[in-house]
């Protein structure tokens, strides 16, 4: 501000006078800090630039809410000054302009870069005083999230357990690898169609642990590597359905539905769905049967334990019922049926018939031990059923009636006979278990019995 355009703090005559001279009594007086007219200036007394000076920051500040209490005091008692007042409003309202300006011209961009610099810069103070200048608040420190408590323990503590698991589980697979790396037993030969899981079985193909099918006529022949051996057969059944269900195991078999012709020495197990059975002594041969989850167990060399203490020994079988006499003879000469003790109540009996005129026949008689009779009257082409002198069922064959006829019975648990003639089937109640057999041919017929067993069925002799 020029010293022409300078407003007189006076209310008459000249204006003010330099520092150091002396002014008259009625020339302007110096405002008070506290809005009082001060004593003619002295030497320590502000002249009248500094007080000029001090109305424009006081005025500035005011604009820029910088002001405290005592400072608006102060420009407050100098504006109501009676001698002085409209030179200071004069001077602050010159100041407010100049800060409005200043406002006005500083543009938002120009803003804008300001404050992008101020804000990339370090902090040495200078920017703290701009940025109130500018009539922003200063800008503080950022934000900082408290730091969450450190997982180190935890996670140490975790990955330790994991570690520790996983070695065990890969010590435990390595085992487990190391005793059935190699197959359990391997397939020697193949009759029909055999699976494991949904792979088809071929001689020489190892097994692993999905189980074995084996359809009713087909066969699969294993071998195990201390020599043990076994043929898996499908169930007997005159329909000819169900298969054969088994496990190859490194120490035995398991049978949960079927039949099997086993072979092996001591230590060889096997599961089935009632018992288990554990061959004592070498060379031991035996047959299995698994009905409806019933097992039968017959010896033909050896013996096994079949649980409970239970020692079952050569020509001896093992069924629901206990022990019974497994091996029996049929006299062909007198047609009735030889062997040691009682029959039990669970058997198999097949023959063959041969006509050679219409006339022919053979009779069957079938009797309880209570004198219940069950009679099979056969003639070409024909079968019929009597229970106690009553038809139950007859069976007839297709085709010609002369041609030779298979006969397959089956008995069991002394409840039910089952008739199969040539593929026919007729399922009969019968009052007690049938145990004294009497076949009889007329005219030119052939009848003879090929096989008599309680179950288990014994392995075919080989041609």
């Amino acid at each position: 501000m020029s010293t022409d355009d300078r407003p007189a703090f006076q209310d008459s005559g000249p204006q003010g006078r330099p520092a150091g001279s002396s002014a008259p009594a009625s020339g302007p007086q110096p405002i008070a800090a506290a809005g009082t007219i001060a004593a003619t200036p002295s030497a320590g007394t502000p002249t009248l630039p500094a007080q000029e000076a001090r109305i424009a920051e006081l005025a500035t500040g005011f604009a820029l809410g910088e002001l405290d209490e005592a400072e608006l005091h102060e420009l407050y008692g100098a504006l109501r000054d009676a001698r002085t007042g409209a030179a200071t409003a004069r001077i602050a309202w010159q100041s407010l302009d100049v800060v409005g300006d200043l406002r006005s011209g500083l543009n938002e961009r120009f803003q804008d870069a300001l404050r992008h610099r101020l804000a990339s810069a370090p902090d040495d103070g200078f920017a703290t005083r701009m940025w109130r200048r500018l009539g922003f608040a200063a800008r503080g420190l950022d934000p900082v999230a408290a730091p969450a408590p450190s997982p180190v323990a935890r996670t140490v503590a975790l990955v330790t357990v994991v570690l520790c698991a996983m070695a065990l589980a890969i010590g435990a697979t390595l085992l487990f690898l190391g005793r059935h790396a190699s197959a359990p037993a391997t397939v020697t030969a193949v009759l029909g169609e055999t699976r494991s899981g949904e792979r088809v079985l071929i001689p020489g193909a190892g097994l692993d642990q999905r189980r074995l099918a084996v359809t009713p006529n087909g066969q699969l022949s294993l071998a195990w590597p201390d020599g043990a051996s076994a043929v898996l057969v499908g169930p007997w059944l005159p329909e000819g359905s169900g298969r054969a269900d088994a496990l190859a195991h490194h120490d035995g078999l398991e049978l949960a539905e079927g039949r099997a012709w086993i072979s092996a020495g001591p230590g060889f197990t096997v599961l089935l769905p009632d018992r288990t059975c554990i061959v004592t002594e070498p060379d031991t041969e035996l047959a299995i049967e698994v009905v409806d989850h019933h097992s039968w167990v017959g010896i033909a060399r050896g013996a096994c334990d079949g649980g409970a203490g239970t020692m079952v020994g050569a020509r001896q079988g093992l069924g629901p019922a206990g022990i019974y006499a497994w091996v029996w003879k049929w006299d062909a000469v007198s047609g009735t049926l030889a062997g040691p003790g009682q029959v039990p109540g669970t058997w198999r009996m097949n023959a063959d018939l041969g006509w050679s005129a219409a006339t022919d026949s053979a009779d069957f008689a079938l009797e309880s031990t209570g004198k219940h009779t069950v009679t099979l009257a056969c003639i070409p082409g024909q079968l019929v059923v009597n229970v106690d002198g009553s038809e139950a069922g007859r069976l007839a064959t297709t085709g010609s009636p002369l041609l030779a006829t298979r006969l397959d019975l089956e008995q069991r648990e002394g409840r039910k006979l089952t008739i199969t003639l040539a593929g026919r089937t007729l399922a009969v109640d019968v009052p007690e278990a049938l145990v004294r057999f009497q076949l009889t041919a007329n005219g030119g017929a052939m009848a003879k019995v090929m096989a008599f067993n309680p179950l288990p069925t014994p392995r075919p002799a080989e041609k």
